[in-house]
């Protein structure tokens, strides 16, 4: 660089990102669990079912925290692996 240019300031962005599998209850991504298994473990003991769409699924891919509404916030990697059926035939 030359001494009559400005030097760039370097912004470093940090996102808390986290990767695995997650169940969603009350709208809110639970997790990461290393598996699904254990994904869905924790939704059978953990879910009460109360509200219509509680731990209907286990999903596997990435969030990102948003730091002003506190919630997991699903990326595009996101997606479906476990449906409720197979939640529900675990219970049994």
């Amino acid at each position: 660089m030359s001494e009559n240019m400005p030097i760039d300031e370097i912004i470093t962005v940090s996102e808390d990102v986290e990767k695995g599998f997650f169940y969603l209850e009350n709208r809110q991504f639970k997790g990461p669990f290393e598996n699904s298994q254990d994904a869905m473990q924790a939704a059978l003991s953990q879910c009460q079912m109360t509200a219509p769409g509680e731990c209907r699924a286990i999903y596997h891919g990435s969030v990102r925290m948003n730091h002003e509404t506190r919630l997991r916030e699903p990326l595009a990697d996101m997606h479906q692996v476990e449906s409720l059926e197979t939640i529900n035939d675990l219970a049994v």
